[in-house]
């Protein structure tokens, strides 16, 4: 069943992206700091933005730039 909802994920520790890969298609933004395991989760996920940085450093508008509209943080 289909609700119509417009889901969109940020996936915080995106490590190699497993939880992305749970979430399938609603994660629009990934944020990981260790650039080793961001050139794998890039290689797994290429059509989702990344922000290889600590979580600290990314702000809320940077993140609503990528992913568009508004979301609950």
């Amino acid at each position: 069943m289909t609700i119509g909802l417009d889901v969109k994920v940020v996936n915080v520790f995106a490590g190699g992206g497993g939880f992305t890969l749970g979430f399938s298609n609603t994660v629009k933004v990934a944020i990981e700091n260790h650039l080793h395991v961001v050139r794998t989760y890039v290689q797994n996920f290429p059509w989702i933005n990344v922000f290889p940085e600590d979580v600290k450093r990314v702000s809320s508008k940077a993140i609503l730039r990528v992913v568009g509209g508004w979301m609950s943080l």
